[in-house]
């Protein structure tokens, strides 16, 4: 499946859509050198402990089919050691940590707007995409997010760190996203833009279905954020015409909110 897969985005991807066809919002210097040290081989591995929810929280699916056995974080960067998960309606309710967090963290986590136009609202800086890799996975690959299967294969994987220029290349966000080949060649054109700029120059339609809302610890993410965690993050599916059209996981720095208090 995977040579299959990696065939099939050999054919449609040629060099100009890899990560490193454009230097445009490409990070220089010690960032530059940063995202290369900090990229971690396949054979790292974490283990996933079952989590402390809250009192009378069921323990979610994703989560239960993930703590019995070890993770990759490599992988997609996920969350590990996880403080406390839910859905968007769970994150709403006053008893979610959520609610105990500055009213940033509920834009931030729950808004439907563009994540990159956020982030230049917020900070009043310019901020760019640092494309880290761009390549198919198998589609059995049972490291996925589950609500992948929700997508058409063959499959490719995009991960981006989004990095606050003006503030020397800070990283504010990570996010890994999923897409089906087909659409990946015909709405991902410029790797180097957020994926809503490239979906709104399309004049896609687009909504967003919150899947998860997640806080959790990962080394790895805590290296490219030069914080600790614990992390927000949150996984949705972007839909259009009635279809799924790629799955996002973002995580967001402390750094961002505590820089605007």
């Amino acid at each position: 499946m995977l040579k299959q897969a990696s065939k099939s985005v050999g054919q449609v991807y040629s060099q100009r859509l890899s990560c490193s066809s454009s230097t445009e919002g490409k990070p220089s210097g010690r960032y530059k050198a940063l995202s290369s040290r900090q990229h971690r081989p396949a054979s790292v591995v974490l283990a996933t402990q079952a989590s402390p929810l809250p009192a009378g929280q069921p323990l979610r699916q994703e989560q239960a089919s993930r703590s019995a056995h070890v993770h990759s974080d490599a992988a997609w960067r996920s969350l590990s050691d996880i403080v406390w998960e839910g859905s968007e309606a769970d994150a709403l309710l006053e008893s979610s940590p959520l609610a105990r967090e500055h009213p940033l963290w509920r834009l931030l986590l729950l808004s439907d707007g563009s994540v990159t136009r956020h982030l230049q609202l917020l900070t009043g800086s310019s901020v760019t995409v640092d494309c880290l890799s761009m390549e198919p996975v198998p589609s059995d690959d049972s490291q996925l997010p589950l609500a992948v299967a929700e997508l058409e294969h063959p499959l490719l994987q995009r991960e981006v760190l989004l990095r606050n220029m003006d503030d020397g290349g800070r990283a504010l966000v990570h996010a890994t996203s999923w897409w089906n080949v087909d659409a990946a060649t015909r709405d991902l054109q410029d790797p180097s833009k957020p994926i809503w700029v490239s979906l709104s120059q399309a004049r896609k339609e687009l909504y967003r279905e919150i899947k998860v809302v997640r806080l959790g610890h990962s080394p790895v993410l805590a290296e490219h954020f030069g914080e600790d965690g614990p992390f927000w993050g949150r996984q949705y599916l972007f839909w259009s015409g009635g279809a799924p059209l790629t799955l996002i996981h973002e995580v967001f720095s402390p750094a961002l909110v505590g820089t605007l208090l």
